[in-house]
């Protein structure tokens, strides 16, 4: 009788993700600046648009009452310009609106917290750890982790803006500083929650989820009057020194706010 063969199944072998994120990590050496490629001109080609069928879309027209969210969608920029302030109170209402629960829901014998954003599984494997630089002495100075489960704030660690404008070429090279920002986000993978149930689909699932947390962050950010930066491109190790984050946590994602 012929035996079964026992393969091994790299679908489900999670080092092959964190393998992955390695290569694809921001140093110094592989900065942006280093390669600069030439602007294509109409790099948004009209191919074929002359045998194309084309509708014109009009602007919708809402009434007066019903287009505040729609104009905070026209508001939202990527802007350096800080300097509104913060108190606890303005931190609390960004956190909780744009990472909080927004309902509890019965599954089976479970009770789910369901979030203000999308997340696959409603597992939320994309933590928000945030660097308070400027809103209560209290807080100033440091490294938090947003648990919305229980609506607090977990210490981390300490440092200061200086070290933080050391983990992106745009800060660290003086093009642009964290000196005025009030917080800066750190969106952070926790693959060991999602990658039993996805497996290696979970590398896209935690990159989707990290961009849907960081549109509430500026929609929420917007209607408080701050502005906001996101940012793909820092230096991975430090950022994962600096967070003391384990094997199976990795930034995906970082915005200052101010």
């Amino acid at each position: 009788m012929k035996k079964w063969k026992t393969v091994k199944d790299e679908y489900h072998n999670i080092n092959n993700i964190l393998n992955f994120h390695r290569s694809t990590m921001h140093h110094k050496s592989n900065m942006s600046v280093n390669h600069i490629i030439p602007v294509i001109d109409n790099l948004l080609t009209k191919d074929n648009e002359e045998d194309s069928r084309i509708v014109e879309i009009d602007p919708a027209e809402l009434k007066e009452n019903e287009d505040e969210f729609f104009k905070i969608l026209e508001q939202r920029r990527t802007s350096w310009q800080f300097g509104t302030p913060m108190n606890r109170e303005q931190l609390s209402a960004l956190l909780t609106k744009a990472f909080g629960i927004s309902q509890r829901r019965k599954f089976g014998e479970f009770w789910v917290n369901l979030k203000t954003y999308a997340s696959a599984g409603a597992l939320y494997s994309v933590e928000p750890y945030i660097y308070i630089n400027d809103v209560e002495d209290e807080l100033n100075g440091g490294i938090w982790k947003y648990d919305a489960d229980n609506s607090r704030l977990v210490y981390v660690a300490d440092t200061d803006v200086c070290k933080v404008n050391g983990l992106t070429s745009t800060t660290k090279f003086g093009v642009q500083s964290f000196e005025k920002s009030k917080i800066i986000l750190f969106f952070v993978a926790n693959f060991e929650v999602i990658f039993k149930k996805y497996g290696m689909l979970s590398y896209r699932l935690v990159l989707l989820e990290a961009g849907h947390m960081c549109s509430n962050l500026q929609m929420v950010s917007t209607k408080l009057g701050y502005s906001t930066v996101p940012i793909g491109g820092f230096y991975d190790l430090e950022v994962k020194k600096m967070l003391k984050l384990d094997h199976d946590r990795v930034c995906l994602y970082m915005a200052a706010v101010g």
